[in-house]
């Protein structure tokens, strides 16, 4: 699938690099500190208390810009389960056979 994988927090860029090196993630996690543009632009900004956060979400977003898939997870439940690959992959599929 022609696709490439981008993870975003509200965090420093420090700390992303610590945490992707730890995790040992196989795709680059980018940092939207400390103004949130993209974060406040895809609609899931988050607050814990006074500090200003994401809701943890997943977008497929096709070549020409457009959203073509958008998750946000349960923000009162952190235990609630991730999207499951599937459901990914399906909206991958989806584009690629030009839905």
């Amino acid at each position: 699938m022609d696709a490439e994988i981008l993870a975003i927090s509200a965090f420093s860029p420090w700390s992303q690099l610590a945490f992707a090196r730890t995790m040992e993630l196989p795709y680059p996690l980018l940092s939207d500190f400390p103004n949130l543009d993209t974060i406040i632009t895809y609609g899931v900004e988050n607050r814990i208390g006074q500090v200003p956060t994401a809701k943890r979400a997943y977008f497929i977003i096709d070549k020409q810009g457009i959203i073509r898939f958008k998750g946000v997870m349960h923000t009162i439940n952190p235990k609630a389960p991730l999207f499951p690959n599937q459901v990914l992959l399906d909206g991958l599929k989806k584009i690629n056979n030009g839905e």
